[in-house]
């Protein structure tokens, strides 16, 4: 009776054992399924955050320039008081005079001013946005890109010709050739000027770096290519202000309006980054209301010309011969 007493005590032991080592398993792989799948959501959330943010680099390359669209690569997208970029401006120079730009110089009220700038045109929009300038009774600066079409050469001179400012942005808009060595931003920027010098007679003198001159993807020291334009006697104008349309955010017209005039520097000037191509509708329809609201503070709307102090995020003083 005792042998047998043991041994279903033993058994019932080791039953009991079986048991718990058995639910300690249990224990183990649930919250294996569960700590896994938490921390692969947490590393796929970092790494869609991180493709994001490439995503809007490469957003204003491939899809912010009108008929080039494709011929782009990535330039740093910030907010809205350093937004994606990319802007050129030019004066002109012919024979030896400052052309090109607006030459009815505004009254000097001493107040604040906003300059409009519109890169990567012309596009099907640029006769809209001349139009509501005019309308408007003001004047903005244009940093224009290479375009061959029909419908958009004879844009060039209009520009000009309604008492606006030409500055350039590279002929190709291509990051990884303008920007592959000094040689190449030298071809490309005299085969931008001399283009637009062919089509309006004037020799442009303002420019606007692809990506601004803080962009984060030449394959040089953008030091060299400031010296080069220091040395041709080109200004180079950033910005301190953006509406947003160079992001993949789908702003709407309110939007748009809302993130220039907050990003409006408090003290002095302010060089506003907007865009000129054929997939920018919503910023041609903004561009009314966003006239009249500055037009209620206390700046002037006006121009780049040669005398606009630069806004610059590497200042060209900075860099030395």
């Amino acid at each position: 009776m005792d042998t047998s007493s043991n041994s279903e005590k033993e058994y019932r032991q080791q039953r009991k054992a079986r048991v718990q080592r058995m639910k300690r398993t249990l224990i183990i792989v649930c919250a294996i399924l569960l700590i896994v799948p938490t921390v692969a959501c947490i590393f796929l959330a970092v790494k869609v955050g991180s493709l994001q943010k490439q995503i809007d680099y490469l957003y204003e390359a491939k899809f912010g320039n009108g008929s080039i669209e494709a011929g782009g690569e990535v330039v740093r997208m910030a907010d809205s008081k350093s937004d994606y970029a990319i802007v050129e401006e030019g004066t002109k120079l012919l024979e030896g005079k400052i052309s090109g730009e607006n030459n009815t110089k505004p009254e000097n009220t001493g107040r604040r001013k906003v300059y409009l700038t519109f890169d990567d045109g012309p596009s099907k929009y640029t006769e809209d946005i001349l139009k509501i300038l005019k309308d408007n009774n003001v004047k903005a600066t244009f940093f224009v890109v290479g375009k061959t079409d029909d419908s958009l050469v004879p844009l060039y001179k209009k520009i000009v010709d309604s008492g606006n400012t030409l500055g350039l942005h590279s002929y190709s808009h291509q990051y990884s050739v303008i920007y592959n060595s000094l040689d190449a931003f030298k071809e490309d920027f005299y085969k931008i000027q001399n283009y637009v010098k062919d089509l309006t007679g004037y020799k442009s003198t303002l420019y606007r770096f692809p990506g601004g001159s803080s962009n984060q993807v030449s394959n040089t020291d953008m030091a060299e290519f400031i010296r080069f334009l220091n040395s041709e006697k080109v200004t180079y104008f950033d910005w301190n202000a953006a509406n947003g349309d160079a992001t993949t955010k789908q702003y709407t017209v309110s939007e748009l309006v809302s993130n220039v005039i907050n990003g409006l520097e408090k003290e002095g000037d302010t060089v506003v980054l907007m865009h000129d191509t054929n997939t920018k509708g919503t910023t041609v329809e903004a561009l009314p209301i966003l006239i009249k609201k500055l037009k209620a503070m206390d700046v002037d709307i006006v121009p780049i010309d040669s005398n606009t102090e630069p806004v610059q995020h590497i200042k060209a003083e900075t860099v030395t011969n």
